[in-house]
């Protein structure tokens, strides 16, 4: 049993172009630093950074990473359509052959990787096709996880229209009246409030000072 962290993750943004790409205090670019942490999640046997065909900058940082980087669980690059994130997401699935797919995205560089674990192990343990930490949210914003199986993935692109759908990847999958849920919930349901995504110049302003504050403390 296969079970991939899919990584979306692009350039375009129109409140913050390039977004993924920006520094942070760890030496890592933003969709880097996100990638080190998935590996880091208990369970997981590959990462797979799923970008846009046309994102060559963003490309390029990925495989700077996976030519730095020789440890477990390894790294893969898929190249798909830039819109239709569900497809991509769904052929990086076959192509892997993968049995459960953990989706994350690229705009969440202090992603928590034990919350990330937790997610997984509620998933196997309760044998749901889909489980996640936002539905309700408990958790910061920027710790978002969902876990799903390639059969509800494989699914919602057979069958979804919809251009929302074709997007958000998981919003058919949790509509459809057949599929068993699960969540997660936070011990401490009032840091539903922090916010640590990046979409703004603001957001990189927040984030790259706790990044800072959690090196200074060892804790990064």
């Amino acid at each position: 049993m296969l079970t991939a962290a899919i990584i979306q993750a692009r350039i375009g943004s129109s409140r913050l172009p390039r977004k993924t790409l920006l520094p942070l205090p760890t030496g890592r670019l933003v969709v880097q630093e996100v990638i080190h942490r998935c590996r880091q999640i208990k369970g997981i046997d590959i990462v797979v950074a799923a970008i846009p065909e046309s994102d060559f900058d963003l490309e390029q940082a990925v495989r700077s990473y996976m030519r730095d980087n020789h440890g477990f669980p390894p790294v893969q690059l898929h190249l798909g359509p830039e819109h239709d994130v569900l497809k991509r997401y769904a052929d990086a699935a076959k192509l892997l052959k993968a049995d459960i797919i953990m989706r994350i995205t690229a705009d969440c560089p202090l992603l928590d990787s034990r919350v990330c674990g937790d997610v997984l192990w509620q998933f196997l343990v309760d044998k749901v096709d889909y489980c996640s930490n936002v539905h309700p949210r408990t958790f910061p914003v920027g710790y978002d996880c969902e876990v799903f199986t390639s059969e509800a993935l494989l699914a919602a692109d057979a069958m979804a229209t919809a251009p929302y759908d074709r997007e958000h990847v998981t919003s058919f999958i949790v509509t459809h009246p057949d599929c068993r849920q699960a969540n997660i919930v936070s011990v401490d349901p009032l840091r539903r409030h922090i916010r640590w995504t990046l979409d703004d110049v603001d957001d990189y302003a927040i984030i790259y000072k706790e990044f800072q504050r959690r090196i200074a403390e060892g804790r990064a």
